[in-house]
């Protein structure tokens, strides 16, 4: 029954592993496309924060992208200024738009909880060992002459 269980989170465990490794290489596949959104984004963000400080930027922080959802369009005032984003890239970089084809694993990787992967995979670890020393206490302490 313990061996059933571990093999089970086991099996889990590396369907999760399996999936965060096919959606970095997703990733990485589409790394110019990446580029070419993300400097899209750099540029109406700037745009935004014309006069300020902040209207020159160099990069994005990540967490800009969770304000781009709700921060609403005042260029041209309808919706979000993700739904703004939209409309730019499908006027000015349709070919963008295949981001979305080509990141199916990417998407099911946003199911994943990164921090318990990295615990459950600690956990397996932790369990191998402790089957480790148990075998090698077992072959320590018995004779296996005449078992040829």
């Amino acid at each position: 029954e313990i061996c059933f269980s571990w093999l089970t989170a086991a099996d889990v465990t590396s369907s999760q592993l399996r999936v965060v490794q096919t959606a970095c290489n997703e990733l990485a596949a589409s790394q110019e496309l990446m580029k070419k959104l993300m400097a899209m984004i750099l540029a109406v963000g700037n745009y935004i924060n014309g006069g300020t400080p902040r209207g020159q930027a160099y990069g994005v922080q990540l967490d800009t992208f969770e304000k781009v959802v709700v921060m609403k369009a005042t260029i041209a005032s309808k919706g979000s200024l993700l739904h703004f984003l939209v409309q730019l890239v499908e006027n000015e970089a349709p070919e963008l738009l295949k981001l979305s084809d080509q990141w199916m694993a990417v998407w099911a990787a946003t199911e994943v909880s990164l921090k318990q992967l990295l615990s459950d995979v600690i956990q397996l670890e932790q369990q191998i060992e402790k089957v480790s020393l148990e075998c090698a206490k077992l072959t320590v302490g018995n004779n296996f002459e005449g078992l040829d």
